[in-house]
């Protein structure tokens, strides 16, 4: 086994580090050639070596989290004085039925499953007969906001408003 350079166009004979008869003595070869070319030459290898260990060994995937969606829902809301309105736990179930609709409970779930989100089932019951007194305030926001002739965000969101403006079945109790 030889390490090699080219110079001049000409294959030259670096060092001459030994010889194999047999496949079983070619890997400590191998790796004292690695070890000898890390030492004398200053530029980095194009391939990691298998001792070098990768990062990804490390960490290990948990899940995923779609807070970016939930941002910038939440923000339109604010944008569109949506929030004035219930609370945050009927915040996060508006904002759920935009991304997945799904029933009350199924979406109480996927809140956790999707941003972490937790709400007690006995404040969700609770809270129920409370939403049904946005519906009508929330169906005057939205008329409101539709006929706001300024507001250069209307027409892409104006479906987006009318589903939350529609919270009726969201409210209807089972």
């Amino acid at each position: 086994m030889q390490i090699v350079e080219y110079v001049k166009r000409k294959l030259v004979v670096v060092r001459h580090i030994g010889s194999a008869r047999i496949r079983a003595s070619l890997p400590p070869l191998l790796e004292t050639a690695k070890t000898w070319i890390e030492k004398h030459d200053s530029q980095k290898p194009l391939f990691m070596s298998p001792s070098i260990s990768d990062p990804s060994d490390r960490y290990a995937y948990v899940g995923f989290r779609y807070a970016f969606i939930y941002e910038v829902l939440h923000k339109l809301m604010l944008h569109f004085q949506f929030t004035s309105l219930g609370g945050k736990l009927l915040h996060d179930l508006v904002l759920m039925r935009i991304i997945e609709p799904a029933s009350k409970l199924q979406s109480l779930a996927l809140l956790q499953e999707y941003f972490g989100i937790r709400h007690r089932r006995q404040s969700f019951y609770e809270s129920l007969s409370k939403f049904v007194t946005c519906k009508d305030a929330a169906e005057k926001l939205a008329v409101k906001l539709a006929l706001r002739k300024n507001s250069a965000l209307i027409s892409p969101w104006y479906s987006t408003m009318l589903r939350l403006s529609t919270m009726k079945v969201l409210y209807r109790t089972n």
